[in-house]
């Protein structure tokens, strides 16, 4: 998690707990708490994750010839913070 620059609110209590035979396969990163939006949108700690990092990739949907295209983490972080600006009314 730590590769990812995956950070919980509230930390895991176990990584993969199986205790609860129930529950196919276990339970991960149990009582861990995670707002990925925060994980995808503050500064990451990470040396491997900068500002230029890449967050997302996307196709245009039909347009499966066309060019990739790529947001640095910088840019979804402008883009969000300009849309909650303009939700707010300003």
């Amino acid at each position: 998690m730590k590769e990812l620059a995956v950070s919980f609110r509230e930390p895991t209590k176990a990584i993969l707990d199986t205790s609860d035979e129930s529950k196919n396969g276990g339970t991960w990163f149990l009582g861990a708490v995670l707002n990925i939006a925060e994980c995808c949108l503050l500064p990451s700690q990470s040396p491997k994750r900068t500002d230029e990092s890449v967050s997302i990739i996307w196709r245009d949907e039909g347009f499966d010839d066309s060019p990739v295209n790529y947001l640095a983490q910088r840019e979804l972080r402008e883009q969000v913070m300009a849309d909650n600006y303009l939700a707010l009314g300003h």
